[in-house]
């Protein structure tokens, strides 16, 4: 967490993941209603305190998972088949960051 450039680490790093991409921080959301701008601030507050802490040293370390569209974190009624499409996707994603992380 506070790398010091010419300090050898006493262990190995921890390798973080998060389920949006850097590029995805900022996206328009249409607002109808109360509960929309509701919504919309508190995904706003969400995003912007975990972007907040996340620089380009620790960045490194962590396995990004962009969005998948119409899935949402919080979907708990995927069907079989989405689950193993979403499973296979983070696979080779997870595969793909591991073949070229180095600490």
């Amino acid at each position: 967490m506070f790398d010091q450039p010419n300090r050898k680490r006493e262990r190995p790093p921890i390798l973080g993941m998060q389920l949006s991409s850097p590029q995805h921080l900022n996206h328009l959301t249409t607002i109808h209603n109360s509960l929309d701008l509701l919504k919309a601030m508190i995904v706003t507050m969400r995003t912007s305190y975990d972007n907040r802490y996340i620089s380009e040293n620790v960045a490194k370390e962590i396995l990004f998972f962009p969005p998948i569209e119409d899935v949402q974190a919080t979907d708990f009624d995927l069907s079989r088949s989405e689950k193993v499409s979403i499973i296979e996707y983070g696979y080779q994603q997870t595969k793909q960051f591991l073949s070229s992380w180095t600490y």
